[in-house]
């Protein structure tokens, strides 16, 4: 929707005053500048909240399975738990695959942006760089939305399993402190 309304104001302002051939080659430049800077920041954003997620979930299945070998008499409370907690993590890690080539899309597009705009120097189209600026916004809206999605479940995930682990932590506390009581 943005990409196609910003389209129109760039060709309705090119109706006014037409691009020479002298302004299309430093557009295209610079539009070629930005997508560069863009698509790397896109593939390290990326890489980082990815990254960040799966770090996440090996320090808490770590930590989860210490408390749950610990707490092995209590194996019925700890199965429900480890049930619903596995539901959740399949489904949060079934909505992060799924957003994932989203990412590369958005990553894509700036590529594909960066090619128009160098199909607009070469050609002297200002039709391309119209093109070219429209897919460019498409793609930056795709990267803050696989950013935004990637944060949004790793936080949620993380969230989840702090509480399960919160409860076993209560449960080994109380363990503790039964055994360490005379009767």
């Amino acid at each position: 929707m943005i990409p196609s309304a910003l389209e129109v104001v760039f060709l309705l302002l090119l109706k006014e005053q037409p691009l020479t051939d002298d302004k299309i080659s430093v557009i295209s430049q610079m539009i070629v500048q930005f997508d560069s800077f863009l698509a790397a920041g896109a593939a390290v954003g990326i890489s980082i909240f990815w990254s960040d997620f799966a770090k996440t979930l090996r320090k808490l299945g770590l930590t989860y399975r210490k408390l749950k070998d610990e707490l092995e008499e209590l194996k019925p409370l700890t199965s429900n738990l480890s049930e619903k907690a596995s539901q959740v993590v399949q489904v949060i890690t079934e909505t992060e695959r799924k957003e994932l080539p989203i990412a590369f899309l958005g990553v894509v597009s700036f590529v594909g942006s960066a090619i128009l705009a160098v199909a607009g120097e070469m050609f002297s189209n200002e039709y391309s760089l119209v093109l070219s600026l429209s897919v460019l916004v498409l793609g930056t809206g795709l990267m803050f939305y696989s950013w935004y999605v990637f944060t949004f479940f790793g936080a949620t995930f993380r969230q989840l399993m702090m509480d399960e682990l919160g409860i076993l932590s209560q449960i080994r506390r109380e363990k503790k402190e039964r055994i360490g009581r005379p009767n």
